[in-house]
């Protein structure tokens, strides 16, 4: 009897055709808190990887469906790892969505650098609206 149920080990399984697809790359950090002093918000994301002379923050997510936040999410990421010194560049941020419907069980949506910028300003007309409802 396996350890994982049949949905995990789809996600599994796409995890391991999207690497494949996605090498080579070399991992810079997994699992990094950042902060952002400036606006006062943290966010962990999943890695920062460098690829093809570019670095790259990737989110991976098993959600049934896509969400356009998640850009905003990754957008933030990238703003407090740049502001924090994790890294002096972000190039670009990607989402790697692990069980979809594709053929290949995942899919890659990637944002380069001017999409993060424009992201991160409506992360920041996101995060002043939910503040304002906390108050």
């Amino acid at each position: 009897m396996s350890q994982y149920a049949k949905e995990e080990w789809k996600k599994i399984i796409a995890f391991t055709k999207w690497h494949q697809s996605f090498s080579p790359y070399q991992v810079i950090a997994l699992e990094r808190t950042v902060t952002s002093a400036k606006y006062r918000f943290a966010g962990t994301f999943d890695a920062l990887v460098y690829k093809a002379g570019k670095r790259y923050i990737l989110d991976w997510k098993t959600s049934r469906t896509f969400q356009e936040s998640f850009l905003l999410q990754l957008a933030a990421y990238a703003t407090a790892a740049e502001e924090g010194g994790v890294a002096e560049r972000i190039d670009g941020s990607a989402i790697v969505h692990l069980g979809t419907r594709h053929k290949e069980g995942f899919s890659f949506i990637e944002q380069d650098r001017k999409e993060i910028k424009k992201n991160f300003k409506l992360f920041l007309s996101a995060y002043a609206i939910a503040k304002t409802k906390e108050n």
